[in-house]
C-alpha cells in the first residue's frame, strides 16, 4: 500500500466517523428534544431546537423548575438583550443545577449560549439522570438501577408488538426490534 492509499484510507475512515457521529447526534437531539418537550408540557414553554432554544436560559429555567418542582431560587432577566444577560441566566441553571446534586463537567453557560449541541445533549442527558433514571426504585417497588430503568421503559413501549429487549447492546444496536 502506498503513502496516498493510506493516506485516502484514513480519510475515508475520518469521513465515516464523522457520518456516525452525525447520525447519533440527531437521533438523541430528537428523543431528547421529545423528553424535554413532555416535562414543559404543563407550562408555557416548548422547544423545537435545544441549540437555540437554551441560549438565553430562559426555557432552561422553565425546565428545570418543572423537574425540580421548585423555584431556581434567582432573579433571572425575563428578557434578555445583551449576552451578558443570557450568559447570567444559564449561569443561574448550572448553579442550581450544582445545589440539587447534579455535576456538571467540561460544560459552561458559554456552551450552551453558544449553542454546542454535544454538550447540551450531555448536559440534558444528566438531568434525565437526576430526575427520571436515577431514583434507586422501579414504580413496583422493586431495586433497579438506571440501566433496568431503562429496559423497562423500553420494553413498555415495543411491548404491543411482541417484542422484548434484556441489554441495551445487542438488542439496541442492531435495531431490528425497536422497528415495530
Amino acid at each position: 500500500m502506498t503513502q496516498d492509499d493510506a493516506h485516502a484510507q484514513e480519510e475515508d475512515l475520518i469521513a465515516q466517523r464523522i457520518a456516525e457521529d452525525q447520525g447519533w447526534v440527531r437521533v438523541q437531539t430528537r428523543t431528547f428534544t421529545r423528553w424535554v418537550n413532555e416535562n414543559l408540557k404543563t407550562t408555557e414553554h416548548s422547544i423545537e431546537s435545544m441549540e437555540n432554544d437554551f441560549a438565553d436560559g430562559l426555557k432552561l429555567v422553565a425546565l428545570l423548575q418543572q423537574l425540580a418542582g421548585k423555584p431556581i431560587g434567582a432573579r433571572v432577566t425575563k428578557r434578555p438583550r445583551i449576552r451578558a444577560q443570557k450568559l447570567e441566566n444559564v449561569k443561574i441553571c448550572f448553579d442550581f443545577m450544582n445545589r440539587e446534586g447534579i455535576e456538571m463537567v467540561n460544560i459552561d453557560n458559554q456552551d450552551v449560549s453558544d449553542g454546542n449541541m454535544k454538550l447540551i445533549l450531555g448536559m440534558v442527558w444528566h438531568l434525565i439522570l437526576h430526575y427520571q433514571i436515577a431514583t434507586g426504585f422501579d414504580d413496583d417497588g422493586t431495586k433497579g438501577g438506571p440501566k433496568n430503568r431503562i429496559i423497562k421503559w423500553v420494553n413498555s413501549k415495543i411491548n404491543p408488538w411482541d417484542k422484548h429487549i434484556t441489554n441495551l447492546g445487542p438488542d439496541w444496536n442492531h435495531g431490528k426490534k425497536m422497528c415495530g
